[in-house]
């Protein structure tokens, strides 16, 4: 019986393996009479193979990369840059601060589709540099990174070094232009501006946090009063989830 027992297709031992009992002439057998090995024995040059217990199935997991998974690697090394600045700084993880870029078109297109994820790794959004108020105070002097861009070619993965620029900048006030227009003429926006990035940061969040987000003030003969969330934003993020700052 044995000999039957080996003679077995792959159909018939899925049967088994899925009822539980086999037939082979006038005998039945169970799952407790005979014992089923898995065992891959596909090319492992581009896959890993393993074998739940019990035998209950095998699991391959590809390991060729693909598109996504190459621009993932590539985000991440641009987080590992804004980190290194982070600690170059001197910066605690309280500390707040922007961070901008500066890079090829390519480059920035690819960091610009994962700006969730950047962001989630560093704390906070990665803006192209021209989003950031021009009033921000450099924290350093702007630094210059190699980042390794991966793609796949005819020869299969294929790398080449991009630069991009890191501007790295205290916290600071974001303002909705269009807002702001609409509050008062170009001069007296102009003046209110440059009067909030005047401001100590910390106290310019305790003055809105005491006036419930209104910002009230006098430019060029004009009271102003301004809006948290509506004029007024106090980090990139906020101002990203208000509608003053677009990352397209």
């Amino acid at each position: 019986m044995q000999v039957e027992i080996a003679k077995l297709t792959h159909d018939e031992l899925s049967t088994f393996m899925e009822s539980g009992s086999i037939t082979l002439g006038s005998n039945t057998f169970s799952a407790d009479d005979i014992k089923v090995s898995l065992e891959y024995a596909g090319d492992l040059g581009e896959r890993d193979a393993m074998v739940l217990e019990d035998g209950a199935g095998v699991v391959l997991l590809s390991k060729k990369p693909d598109a996504s998974m190459l621009a993932e690697a590539t985000a991440r090394e641009v987080c590992a840059k804004v980190q290194k600045l982070r600690k170059d700084a001197g910066l605690q993880k309280s500390d707040e601060v922007e961070c901008g870029f500066a890079c090829s078109e390519h480059l920035t297109k690819l960091i610009l589709a994962h700006s969730e994820y950047i962001s989630g790794r560093i704390g906070k959004p990665l803006l192209p540099v021209g989003k950031l108020p021009s009033l921000a105070v450099p924290l350093l002097p702007v630094s210059k990174a190699k980042v390794a861009v991966h793609a796949i070619g005819e020869s299969g993965v294929e790398s080449t070094d991009e630069s991009i620029h890191l501007s790295l900048c205290r916290g600071c006030a974001f303002f909705n232009d269009a807002k702001l227009s609409a509050l008062c003429d170009p001069s007296t926006a102009e003046g209110v501006v440059s009067y909030v990035h005047g401001k100590d940061f910390s106290r310019l969040k305790s003055d809105l946090a005491a006036s419930k987000g209104t910002l009230s003030l006098r430019m060029n003969g004009v009271a102003l009063s301004l809006k948290q969330g509506e004029h007024i934003f106090l980090s990139s993020a906020d101002a990203i989830s208000g509608g003053a700052i677009t990352l397209s």
